[in-house]
């Protein structure tokens, strides 16, 4: 009998835990919502401004391709930490002068593919 009331409090003990928990993408809950996140459903807390780089980077004279159906187009991409800051004409020179330029010409410049079904 002891044993039997045992594993029923134990039983109990595990069910309720299991209603308790919150699922990953509550946790905004909990967050202040100015706290800066990482853009993946775990809603990690990150130290503010260290997303990308420092500074400005230039990706000049590629092929840009942007996903939405067009055509690849020359192109250069201009970014600051993680965000494209401007896409100009491939022969335009308007970046900021302290920015780091890298030569794509004859490369293809597209958005990151990010696999989104694993097991």
């Amino acid at each position: 009998m002891r044993t039997t009331a045992l594993v029923a409090v134990i039983l109990l003990s595990v069910a309720w835990s299991a209603t308790a928990q919150v699922p990953r993408t509550e946790r905004r809950k909990w967050l202040d919502p100015k706290t800066t996140v990482t853009d993946d459903p775990r809603r990690v807390p990150v130290p503010a401004g260290s997303f990308g780089p420092q500074g400005t980077l230039v990706l000049r004279g590629g092929r840009i391709w942007d996903g939405t159906g067009a055509a690849a187009r020359p192109g250069t991409i201009v970014m600051t930490r993680n965000h494209i800051t401007a896409i100009l004409p491939a022969a335009s020179t308007d970046w900021p002068k302290e920015a780091r330029v890298i030569d794509v010409t004859g490369k293809t410049v597209m958005p990151g593919l990010i696999d989104l079904h694993t097991h």
